[in-house]
């Protein structure tokens, strides 16, 4: 039975919503995260031989004859046989590569380390390779959290999944290749892209694309957060999404910060009760 808050008529928590500079580019993202330059591995990466709790642990996993490299958190306090919550924390452009590291750095990675003495979940930190468009790997971004959930027990009714910028695009999608996947869902300055063809040549308009990511979701509740000054993720497409889930009456929160640009992630992932809010969900 799914545990949820009372159905969540979006909170708009903006003070003065500002006006979204003049120009931008709806495409401007999407192009940005599939051009982004990447560094080459890191000599930091490390495979964990046995996994550690209370700290993140290198680890690699291989699909379609492609190594990934990710990091993984266990609680302090990990105990193999109890079934454990997993959040699935996606990064964005600036952390694509091969290091294994880069994610951590930032986001929900660095929430986790500064909190990594009380926080009570298991943590999948993939990275996306350097090469590649981003959706291309939805499908073995969603084995390997398969196989995460499986290697530590996880609970498949608590399975959360959070992204933001290039990350929160491939978060939507994930969602809309595999409703009902998820217990929840925290999306952060990023719009959603559907692209419906294996060549992904073509992409769905806003009035296309957000209906169909609300059938997704369904009821999987969803807290998004925006900047109002946002130029790579235009605001006025999160509130036309924000509306297409209202209007299919999928349980979403909404923040938006009226002084707010592109990078609010780590504010958001601070946000009092986010956590509490995310962990209390079921599916």
């Amino acid at each position: 039975m799914r545990m949820r808050s009372r159905l969540i008529v979006a909170a708009i928590v903006v003070a003065a919503v500002g006006t979204v500079a003049s120009t931008p580019s709806p495409k401007r993202l999407l192009h940005e995260v599939e051009q982004a330059a990447t560094r080459d591995t890191s000599p930091s990466f490390r495979v964990a031989a046995t996994l550690v709790p209370g700290q993140f642990n290198g680890r690699t996993f291989t699909d379609g004859g492609v190594l990934f490299r990710y990091q993984l958190f266990l609680p302090r306090n990990f105990d193999p046989s109890k079934k454990w919550p997993v959040v699935v924390a996606l990064h964005g452009s600036a952390e694509k590569g091969n290091d294994g590291v880069r994610q951590m750095g930032v986001g929900v990675g660095k929430f986790v380390r500064a909190n990594a003495s009380t926080y009570q979940a298991v943590v999948l930190l993939p990275q996306v390779p350097g090469e590649g468009k981003i959706l291309d790997w939805t499908p073995s971004f969603t084995r390997l959290i398969d196989s995460v959930v499986h290697e530590v027990n996880g609970d498949p009714d608590r399975v959360y999944l959070t992204g933001f910028s290039m990350g929160g695009i491939l978060a939507y999608d994930i969602i809309y290749r595999h409703p009902g996947k998820f217990a929840a869902v925290i999306n952060v300055s990023a719009p959603v892209v559907i692209q419906p063809t294996p060549d992904r040549a073509s992409r769905w308009p806003t009035s296309e694309s957000h209906p169909a990511e609300a059938r997704a979701l369904g009821r999987t509740p969803i807290w998004i957060f925006q900047g109002a000054h946002d130029e790579a993720a235009l605001a006025t497409d999160t509130r036309h999404l924000v509306a297409a889930l209202q209007a299919a009456h999928v349980p979403v929160k909404y923040t938006e910060y009226a002084d707010g640009a592109h990078d609010v992630w780590d504010r958001a992932y601070q946000t009092q009760y986010l956590w509490e809010w995310l962990l209390a969900q079921h599916r």
